[in-house]
């Protein structure tokens, strides 16, 4: 009778773990060069700020619509609304008392103080400067039209 043994050899397992081995530092370095962390960061940040600017279009719109059902006509550059204060034509807007009234989305978003970080300026969304320190917020900010503003 033969003795016959059973299972893998150590060789096989050796040359298993090395393949598996080069396989883990392609995909690692792969996904290095793609950036894929930081590119998502991108997205979710863009995301973010398109709806802010479409809540802004939106609130203006309404505003507009009403002001011809009242025989006005109401004008986007009379507004501004920043963290602790919203002025139409110069006077606090009745039922707003800051941008968060007006773009409610800030409240959700996963970016920090988004509140303190922008603000409406003549009805347009634009960044606080001294706020906004990140170099990719500057660019992806700057991609997406947004201005920058020197006053707090």
């Amino acid at each position: 009778m033969k003795n016959k043994l059973e299972g893998i050899s150590l060789i096989v397992l050796v040359i298993t773990i090395v393949v598996m081995t080069i396989l883990a530092t392609a995909v690692v370095l792969s996904l290095k060069d793609q950036n894929v962390i930081n590119d998502s960061y991108e997205l979710g940040f863009k995301n973010d700020i398109t709806t802010f600017k479409e809540q802004l279009d939106l609130y203006i719109k309404d505003k507009k619509v009403s002001s011809i059902s009242e025989g006005e006509r109401y004008s986007e550059q009379k507004l501004n609304a920043d963290s602790i204060s919203a002025t139409y034509s110069g006077q606090n807007i009745t039922n707003v008392s800051n941008i968060l009234d007006i773009i409610s989305q800030m409240k959700k978003s996963k970016y920090s103080n988004s509140g303190q970080k922008f603000k409406v300026q003549n009805g347009e969304l634009v960044y606080v400067e001294s706020k906004v320190t990140s170099s990719d917020e500057i660019k992806w900010l700057a991609d997406l039209s947004v201005k920058a503003s020197n006053e707090e």
